[in-house]
């Protein structure tokens, strides 16, 4: 079963804990994307699909833009995909 590991650097904790809790439209949409995920198939299928370097991008560009929004200065340190 195949597994992502990230290791995210975050400066600063932003706007997460005032943020989701006094505006619902933006913890309805942090409730989403985690718990319906970007995609509908499994994890295996897309990376057959796009293949783990896309996969590492494509996750990293979601994490970095959706946290960064937050104000946290994230940073990426690793990516770590396994089979």
């Amino acid at each position: 079963m195949p597994s992502i590991r990230v290791q995210l650097m975050l400066n600063d904790l932003g706007d997460i804990p005032e943020y989701h809790q006094d505006d619902p439209t933006i913890s309805a949409k942090a409730t989403a994307y985690f718990d319906n995920g970007i995609s509908e198939e499994p994890l295996a299928v897309q990376l057959a699909h796009f293949g783990k370097k896309r996969v590492a991008r494509m996750l990293k560009g979601e994490l970095l833009s959706w946290l960064g929004d937050l104000g946290t200065a994230p940073r990426i340190a690793s990516i770590t995909i396994t089979d």
